[in-house]
């Protein structure tokens, strides 16, 4: 039998300056920043602390 872990998401809110300068972003540049805002939904606590 397979359990299913349930994990919640944690929301990311930007900024009108964020969004701002994310719609200037190149495309591929749009898409890393997607992937990594993705990653700090299930994980705020991944990569370096500041």
């Amino acid at each position: 039998m397979v359990q299913r872990i349930v994990m919640n998401e944690y929301k990311i809110e930007t900024t009108e300056q964020f969004d701002k300068d994310f719609a200037k972003l190149d495309y591929s540049i749009k898409v890393q920043v997607e992937n990594e805002i993705e990653q700090l939904k299930t994980n705020p606590f991944v990569g370096k602390p500041l």
